[in-house]
């Protein structure tokens, strides 16, 4: 059987079957079956070489440790098993047991697997497209790493750190002083089988949402990635939390990784389809061991990857398959002699592995619909208790610059850029209004004040049940999907507000690579279609200088601000201008930068005062990063580096519809 083939070839071989045994929806059902059995029941040690390796790590004794010790191990793996135990202080406990000669047989193993992966590599484009020497290099690093049981309890403590606000996420705890290089032992978690679901009190969408929220949150936010995180290394608790065990294997991925990864996987996910693919030959590939430069790309490559984006987005209606996707990839990046950067490939076969559990979990599950909620969830605003916004906000201010203008009280400034705004559009009795990104609704108060027919659109469930609770007709939704919500309202609109809502269009990153601009253009042919001819848009937006974004000599303040300020956008003023030109002229542009001190002294000052009520409302990471970012804007503002402008805008007459896209920086 192919089982015994990889069990007598030895561990590395193992874990290529490991990986396998998760895709339920590319192998045959007696394989999967077949290979599951290599996920953590591999034939025990004789019970002899147990005792040796306890005896070296105990030598006082079982008994001062143990009050109890099952000699039959609950797993197995390719490096190590583990037996449950009670210790004499009565915890019970899961005690890892290294493998003897657990070392000497991964490096006798990986001398055979890197000649047999170099000639795949001299006979085999794809073996070459994967770049699978490089591969097999860092699986030998990571799984020698294995080999010492104290780097597995230092990663139990990082993940336990990193996971420690996630209810969702369970670590067992290691106990330090009686683990040793070969031996770990940490708390004993009941568990149940990651395909045993009828047992956990979560349907299996909810289960398959929080196993990709948990992978996307390793690559995309912490860096600190499972790497090995097939079914037999995790399991759910009866209600429904993910239990990471085997935490030998980890990759740190780098922010710039992170970046390109993000960039990338955004663009798929907006159907940028001629921005993915000059960004994943530009940044994710390289041509006979070198990066490869946009110029030595032909422009065959670049239409060749294109067609592979939009043919998946179009098959799968907007729902592509990850690992049909990256499969296809490989096949064209082999037809022109590039292949993936080694870091990338082990990252792609990361998410192919857990892509395979989701498809069994629940095979309707679509992993770029999870993705879209998460950005929707990551605006800062939108994860803030109500009650923490009642404290910082002072029930009437909001999170965007107020117009304090000759020296008015905070209530008084934010009243007056409601009044700014609405005077500008014009706004009056009968106006049909439109605020995107509404808020708590104080604008569509102020509107509806002055009769005007008002709607809003937010992504916030909070600023939407606040909406609700004043009578405020508010759409729970992002812009981009609005029109599914705006069936029996008004659909065409005399004037329209964006309150610093470009902010939430794309990272610092995406703003340098240009898919910043894909966005904003989208948005401005959106807004334009929605307005009636001649109708007027307000933009409010926060804006740093040109330079910051490609001059390398800002290289340092660029990364400065990418880790301050991670999900934080800003856009420039000859951007908002030319991204908005085929469809708006500008009637007005007031640079009021002079308001952004006063408003954010504000929120600084306010969460200073409260913040005794605020530790109890929310979480300490939560307090911590709110007073960074208003640190950090706080100083770009007082550095001349971060503006403010008020931009009017009129919806040009011949609308022409089709937004651009272009290639990445």
């Amino acid at each position: 059987m192919v089982r015994d083939l990889l069990v007598a070839l030895g561990p590395a071989y193992v874990k290529v079957g490991q990986v396998l045994s998760t895709r339920v929806d590319a192998l045959p059902a007696r394989w999967v079956a077949e290979l599951a059995v290599l996920r953590d029941r591999m034939a025990p040690e004789p019970a002899a070489a147990v005792t040796a390796v306890l005896s070296r790590a105990f030598p006082d004794g079982l008994a001062r440790v143990f009050s109890e010790f099952s000699q039959v191990p609950v797993a197995a793996g390719t490096v190590a098993q583990v037996h449950r135990a009670r210790l004499v202080t009565g915890e019970v406990v899961a005690v890892k047991i290294l493998r003897p000669r657990a070392e000497d047989r991964l490096r006798a193993d990986f001398t055979v697997l890197l000649a047999l992966a170099g000639a795949a590599e001299r006979l085999s484009t794809a073996a070459r497209v994967l770049n699978l020497r490089g591969l097999v290099v860092e699986l030998r690093d990571l799984l020698l790493s294995q080999t010492d049981l104290t780097r597995e309890a230092r990663n139990h403590r990082r993940f336990a750190r990193e996971f420690a606000d996630d209810d969702t996420i369970r670590i067992p705890r290691v106990f330090g002083a009686l683990s040793s290089p070969e031996v770990l032992v940490t708390e004993f978690v009941e568990g149940i089988d990651p395909y045993d679901i009828g047992r956990v009190a979560c349907d299996a969408g909810t289960l398959a949402r929080r196993v990709d929220d948990l992978v996307d949150r390793m690559i995309f936010v912490s860096g600190l990635c499972h790497a090995d995180l097939h079914p037999g290394n995790f399991f759910w608790t009866a209600a429904g939390r993910i239990v990471l065990v085997d935490l030998g294997l980890v990759h740190d991925v780098s922010e710039e990784e992170r970046q390109h990864l993000l960039a990338f996987y955004s663009a798929v996910l907006d159907g940028f389809d001629e921005f993915a693919a000059a960004y994943v030959l530009r940044h994710l590939t390289r041509l006979a061991g070198e990066p490869v430069e946009e110029s030595d790309v032909p422009a065959a490559a670049f239409e060749a990857v294109g067609r592979l984006v939009r043919k998946h987005w179009i098959d799968s209606a907007g729902r592509p398959s990850f690992s049909a996707m990256f499969v296809d990839l490989l096949g064209v990046l082999g037809q022109h002699r590039l292949q993936l950067r080694h870091h990338y490939s082990r990252l792609f076969l990361t998410l192919v592995t857990v892509e395979g559990y989701l498809f069994s979990l629940d095979p309707t599950f679509d992993t770029l619909e999870n993705a879209r909620r998460k950005r929707v969830e990551q605006a800062e605003y939108v994860s803030i208790p109500p009650a923490a916004d009642a404290l910082v906000l002072q029930g009437f201010a909001t999170y965007s610059t107020a117009l304090f203008g000759d020296g008015a009280d905070p209530r008084q400034a934010w009243a007056d850029r409601d009044r700014l705004v609405l005077d500008a559009l014009g706004v009056g009795p009968g106006t049909s209004f439109l605020d995107v990104g509404c808020g708590r609704g104080q604008l569509l108060v102020a509107a509806e004040h002055r009769g005007a027919k008002a709607l809003g659109v937010t992504i916030s469930r909070t600023e939407h049940e606040v909406c609700t609770a004043r009578g405020l007709d508010v759409v729970l939704s992002s812009w981009e999907d609005a029109d599914r919500h705006l069936a029996g309202r008004a659909g065409v609109f005399d004037a329209m507000a964006a309150i610093e809502m470009d902010g939430h269009l794309g990272t610092l990153h995406e703003n340098r690579v240009g898919l910043f601009d894909l966005r904003l253009e989208r948005f401005f042919a959106w807004a334009q279609a929605h307005l009636r001819t001649d109708g007027k848009l307000f933009v409010q937006t926060l804006s740093v200088p040109e330079q910051l974004l490609h001059d390398p000599a800002e290289a340092a303040e660029f990364e400065r601000l990418t880790g301050a300020l991670p999900w934080f956008g800003f856009s420039t003023l000859p951007q908002m201008i030319r991204c908005s030109d085929r469809y708006f002229a500008v009637e007005q542009v007031l640079d009021h930068s002079g308001d952004l001190l006063p408003t954010h002294a504000f929120w600084r000052d306010n969460v200073n005062r409260q913040l005794p009520d605020l530790r109890r409302i929310a979480s300490d990471e939560t307090i911590v990063l709110v007073r960074r970012q208003l640190d950090t804007l706080i100083g770009l503002a007082e550095s001349g580096r971060l503006s403010l402008y008020r931009i009017l805008l009129r919806a040009r007459n011949a609308p022409d519809r089709t937004t651009a896209s272009h290639r990445p920086g």
